[in-house]
């Protein structure tokens, strides 16, 4: 795995729910020594404290999720439909139909 799959693997922890021991210990089974996850942890934290004034979207065949950096809003609809995110990871769904999804949801908190 890459630095970036492993950063994607903790956004989506924490959007389904998973405490911060429970995603140490993943990574720790993935072979991660305590340094790296410390590394991902921080660029997981920047990503989601950069707030609305850097936030980036990508349309189209640019779109990359793990660029994305969500509002308080959106991260709370995430928690919401934990299998949102999941389904645009996996290519379940577009990056439109999820954007369009994460907003009706983010928009009714």
């Amino acid at each position: 795995m890459t630095f970036p799959d492993y950063v994607n693997m903790v956004l989506k922890m924490i959007a389904e729910g998973n405490e911060n021991h429970e995603i140490f210990e993943q990574l720790q089974k993935l072979g991660l020594r305590e340094g790296e996850i410390t590394e991902v942890y921080n660029a997981v934290v920047g990503m989601i404290s950069s707030g609305p004034e850097s936030t980036e979207l990508i349309i189209d065949e640019l779109y990359d999720p793990r660029r994305r950096v969500f509002l308080e809003e959106e991260l709370e609809a995430i928690k919401a439909v934990p299998g949102l995110y999941k389904a645009l990871v996996w290519g379940e769904i577009t990056p439109g139909d999820f954007e369009r999804t994460l907003s009706d949801f983010s928009s009714g908190n």
